[in-house]
């Protein structure tokens, strides 16, 4: 009973530890794809500590939606 539950810990940590380094990825990729110049967005962004909690918490919801989506999308069909 015990080896079950650790091994499905370990599976949920393998699982959390993938989808974090997906998450990475897709922000990097979408950080090129836009070819915006974030130095300078930042430098914006970071005169209202309000501005910078909405930019960085709603960036990693949307691509915790977005993978979220793909994952169910991948395991439905």
């Amino acid at each position: 009973m015990t080896t079950i539950l650790l091994f499905k810990l370990f599976i949920g940590l393998v699982a959390f530890f993938i989808f974090f380094l997906c998450q990475f990825a897709l922000l990097r990729v979408l950080d090129k794809a836009l070819g915006v110049n974030f130095k300078q967005a930042f430098q914006t962004i970071q005169k209202c500590p309000k501005s910078m909690s909405h930019y960085y918490g709603l960036r990693y919801l949307g691509t915790s939606l977005a993978l979220g989506l793909i994952i169910c999308v991948a395991f439905i069909v």
